[in-house]
Protein backbone atom coordinates (compact mmCIF):
# COMPACT_ATOMS: atom_id res chain seq x y z
CA UNK A 1 0.00 0.00 0.00
CA UNK A 2 1.60 3.52 -0.90
CA UNK A 3 -0.06 6.49 0.83
CA UNK A 4 1.22 9.80 -0.84
CA UNK A 5 -1.16 12.07 0.91
CA UNK A 6 -1.99 11.05 4.50
CA UNK A 7 -2.48 13.31 8.13
CA UNK A 8 0.43 11.49 10.40
CA UNK A 9 -0.71 12.29 14.39
CA UNK A 10 3.26 12.42 15.05
CA UNK A 11 1.67 12.74 18.87
CA UNK A 12 1.10 9.24 18.57
CA UNK A 13 3.35 7.72 17.42
CA UNK A 14 6.00 5.10 19.31
CA UNK A 15 9.05 4.96 16.54
CA UNK A 16 9.81 7.20 13.81
CA UNK A 17 13.27 7.63 12.09
CA UNK A 18 15.04 5.24 14.78
CA UNK A 19 15.88 2.15 13.23
CA UNK A 20 17.69 0.38 15.86
CA UNK A 21 14.41 1.21 17.73
CA UNK A 22 12.41 -0.52 15.10
CA UNK A 23 14.73 -3.44 15.34
CA UNK A 24 15.03 -4.31 18.90
CA UNK A 25 11.23 -3.83 19.16
CA UNK A 26 10.10 -7.68 18.67
CA UNK A 27 12.29 -8.71 21.20
CA UNK A 28 12.43 -6.00 24.03
CA UNK A 29 9.24 -6.26 24.57
CA UNK A 30 8.35 -10.09 23.70
CA UNK A 31 5.97 -9.51 21.33
CA UNK A 32 7.06 -12.36 18.98
CA UNK A 33 6.89 -14.76 21.66
CA UNK A 34 3.05 -13.41 22.57
CA UNK A 35 2.14 -13.88 18.87
CA UNK A 36 3.75 -17.10 18.41
CA UNK A 37 1.98 -18.35 21.62
CA UNK A 38 -1.37 -17.42 19.19
CA UNK A 39 -0.46 -19.13 16.41
CA UNK A 40 0.37 -22.34 18.74
CA UNK A 41 -3.33 -21.84 20.21
CA UNK A 42 -4.64 -21.12 16.58
CA UNK A 43 -3.02 -24.80 15.01
CA UNK A 44 -4.42 -26.49 17.61
CA UNK A 45 -7.68 -25.08 16.83
CA UNK A 46 -6.93 -26.12 13.11
CA UNK A 47 -5.84 -29.33 13.87
CA UNK A 48 -9.44 -30.18 15.61
CA UNK A 49 -11.08 -29.01 12.51
CA UNK A 50 -9.48 -31.07 10.43
CA UNK A 51 -9.30 -34.46 12.44
CA UNK A 52 -12.89 -33.75 12.92
CA UNK A 53 -13.79 -33.49 9.12
CA UNK A 54 -12.11 -36.55 8.93
CA UNK A 55 -13.18 -38.21 11.07
CA UNK A 56 -17.24 -37.28 10.07
CA UNK A 57 -16.00 -37.99 6.28
CA UNK A 58 -14.94 -41.48 7.35
CA UNK A 59 -18.17 -42.05 9.27
CA UNK A 60 -20.36 -40.51 6.72
CA UNK A 61 -18.90 -42.68 4.31
CA UNK A 62 -18.59 -46.41 6.11
CA UNK A 63 -14.78 -46.03 4.89
CA UNK A 64 -13.74 -45.77 9.18
CA UNK A 65 -13.34 -49.53 9.76
CA UNK A 66 -10.60 -50.32 7.02
CA UNK A 67 -7.34 -50.51 8.18
CA UNK A 68 -5.86 -47.94 5.90
CA UNK A 69 -8.77 -45.08 7.06
CA UNK A 70 -7.92 -46.49 10.97
CA UNK A 71 -4.08 -45.42 10.29
CA UNK A 72 -4.94 -42.55 8.85
CA UNK A 73 -7.43 -40.80 11.06
CA UNK A 74 -4.96 -41.99 13.86
CA UNK A 75 -2.23 -40.12 12.65
CA UNK A 76 -4.30 -37.16 11.96
CA UNK A 77 -5.73 -37.83 15.95
CA UNK A 78 -1.65 -37.93 17.02
CA UNK A 79 -1.04 -34.88 15.60
CA UNK A 80 -3.40 -32.95 17.05
CA UNK A 81 -3.26 -34.42 20.77
CA UNK A 82 0.66 -33.21 20.25
CA UNK A 83 -0.60 -29.63 19.89
CA UNK A 84 -2.32 -29.85 23.02
CA UNK A 85 0.18 -31.22 24.74
CA UNK A 86 2.59 -29.29 23.67
CA UNK A 87 0.19 -25.57 24.11
CA UNK A 88 -0.19 -27.34 27.94
CA UNK A 89 3.86 -27.26 28.21
CA UNK A 90 4.03 -24.05 27.05
CA UNK A 91 1.49 -22.87 30.18
CA UNK A 92 3.60 -24.72 32.28
CA UNK A 93 7.27 -23.98 31.36
CA UNK A 94 6.38 -20.23 30.79
CA UNK A 95 9.00 -18.08 32.15
CA UNK A 96 8.52 -14.65 34.07
CA UNK A 97 9.68 -11.68 32.20
CA UNK A 98 11.39 -8.71 33.63
CA UNK A 99 7.56 -6.43 33.95
CA UNK A 100 6.26 -9.39 35.67
CA UNK A 101 4.30 -11.09 32.55
CA UNK A 102 4.51 -14.91 31.88
CA UNK A 103 5.89 -15.99 28.45
CA UNK A 104 6.11 -19.22 26.91
CA UNK A 105 9.70 -20.27 25.89
CA UNK A 106 10.66 -19.71 22.38
CA UNK A 107 12.15 -23.15 22.67
CA UNK A 108 8.79 -24.67 23.17
CA UNK A 109 6.99 -22.30 20.92
CA UNK A 110 9.30 -23.27 17.95
CA UNK A 111 8.50 -26.97 18.34
CA UNK A 112 5.08 -26.79 18.69
CA UNK A 113 5.17 -24.05 15.17
CA UNK A 114 7.69 -26.30 13.43
CA UNK A 115 6.00 -29.57 14.15
CA UNK A 116 2.61 -28.24 12.72
CA UNK A 117 3.24 -27.16 9.69
CA UNK A 118 5.50 -30.00 9.06
CA UNK A 119 2.19 -31.93 9.82
CA UNK A 120 -0.65 -29.41 8.56
CA UNK A 121 -0.27 -30.57 4.71
CA UNK A 122 -0.77 -34.12 5.72
CA UNK A 123 -4.16 -33.72 7.16
CA UNK A 124 -5.20 -31.96 4.37
CA UNK A 125 -3.91 -34.62 2.49
CA UNK A 126 -6.07 -37.14 5.13
CA UNK A 127 -9.20 -35.06 3.67
CA UNK A 128 -8.20 -35.80 -0.26
CA UNK A 129 -7.54 -39.20 0.76
CA UNK A 130 -10.71 -40.00 3.08
CA UNK A 131 -13.00 -38.29 0.83
CA UNK A 132 -11.68 -39.61 -2.67
CA UNK A 133 -13.76 -38.60 -5.52
CA UNK A 134 -16.94 -37.81 -3.53
CA UNK A 135 -15.02 -34.07 -2.63
CA UNK A 136 -15.34 -33.60 -6.80
CA UNK A 137 -18.13 -35.76 -8.13
CA UNK A 138 -20.72 -33.13 -6.50
CA UNK A 139 -23.59 -32.32 -7.78
CA UNK A 140 -25.02 -28.52 -6.63
CA UNK A 141 -27.65 -27.15 -4.20
CA UNK A 142 -29.26 -26.45 -7.94
CA UNK A 143 -29.24 -29.86 -8.75
CA UNK A 144 -30.60 -31.02 -5.33
CA UNK A 145 -33.28 -28.43 -5.30
CA UNK A 146 -34.27 -28.88 -9.45
CA UNK A 147 -35.99 -31.18 -11.89
CA UNK A 148 -33.25 -33.78 -10.80
CA UNK A 149 -33.60 -33.19 -7.21
CA UNK A 150 -35.40 -36.88 -6.56
CA UNK A 151 -32.50 -38.39 -8.71
CA UNK A 152 -29.90 -36.47 -6.67
CA UNK A 153 -31.58 -37.26 -3.44
CA UNK A 154 -31.47 -41.16 -4.38
CA UNK A 155 -28.21 -41.73 -5.49
CA UNK A 156 -26.05 -38.70 -4.22
CA UNK A 157 -26.69 -39.68 -0.75
CA UNK A 158 -23.66 -41.82 1.64
CA UNK A 159 -24.03 -44.85 3.65
CA UNK A 160 -24.76 -42.79 6.67
CA UNK A 161 -26.05 -39.18 5.49
CA UNK A 162 -28.83 -38.19 3.06
CA UNK A 163 -27.79 -36.20 0.12
CA UNK A 164 -27.98 -32.80 1.27
CA UNK A 165 -26.06 -33.24 4.51
CA UNK A 166 -23.86 -35.22 2.30
CA UNK A 167 -23.25 -32.36 0.21
CA UNK A 168 -22.79 -30.02 3.14
CA UNK A 169 -20.16 -32.12 4.17
CA UNK A 170 -18.43 -32.83 0.50
CA UNK A 171 -18.61 -29.19 -0.26
CA UNK A 172 -17.05 -28.56 2.94
CA UNK A 173 -14.51 -30.69 2.50
CA UNK A 174 -13.85 -29.20 -0.76
CA UNK A 175 -12.93 -25.94 0.40
CA UNK A 176 -10.76 -27.17 3.36
CA UNK A 177 -8.87 -29.41 0.90
CA UNK A 178 -8.51 -28.77 -2.59
CA UNK A 179 -10.38 -24.84 -3.15
CA UNK A 180 -8.31 -22.04 -3.61
CA UNK A 181 -8.65 -21.29 0.13
CA UNK A 182 -7.04 -24.87 0.79
CA UNK A 183 -3.89 -24.01 -1.27
CA UNK A 184 -3.57 -20.47 0.33
CA UNK A 185 -3.79 -22.17 3.86
CA UNK A 186 -0.88 -24.95 3.12
CA UNK A 187 1.31 -21.97 1.59
CA UNK A 188 0.08 -19.58 4.88
CA UNK A 189 1.13 -22.49 7.37
CA UNK A 190 4.78 -23.08 5.30
CA UNK A 191 6.00 -19.94 5.78
CA UNK A 192 3.96 -18.29 8.65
Amino acid sequence: IIFDNVFVPWERAFIYRDPALYNSYYQRTLSGNHQLHQGVIRSVCKAEFFTGLACYIARATNVDQFPNVKNTLARILLHTETQRVLVDRLDENAEESEWGTYIARVRDLDLAHTLFYEKFEEMVQAIRTIGAGGIVAMPSYAELHGALGEDVAKYDRSANLDSESRIQLFRLAADASISTLAGRQILYEQYY
